[in-house]
């Protein structure tokens, strides 16, 4: 009767650690290219709202309530090429419309 007690609490360390071992920490899933809310800036000029390269994750420090160009947004985009797709999804109004601010 011992040794079943044994050979259970056994198994069941094992079993434990096992189930321990198997899922990731969530702080280790944006790490593993996922994409994660990014906030970028727009550096461009007027007519290149849609261009991926005019975008920045650096504050230009120049937004503002008001202005005629977008100042930033926060999407699902880690990187430029991800920001490209998005934007290409987006016309230029729904873009600005989603800016949390704006610039001149």
């Amino acid at each position: 009767m011992k040794r079943i007690k044994v050979n259970f609490a056994i198994m069941a360390m094992i079993i434990g650690a096992t189930a321990a071992f198997a899922f990731k920490p969530a702080s280790a899933l944006s790490f593993n290219g996922k994409r994660t809310n990014t906030t970028w800036y727009f550096t461009g000029e007027e007519g290149q709202v849609l261009t991926a390269s005019d975008w920045s994750q650096t504050s230009p420090g120049d937004c503002a309530p008001t202005g005629s160009l977008p100042c930033a947004i926060t999407v699902n985009a880690g990187t430029q090429s991800q920001l490209q797709t998005y934007l290409s999804a987006h016309t230029e109004a729904q873009i600005d419309a989603e800016s949390t601010n704006k610039r001149d």
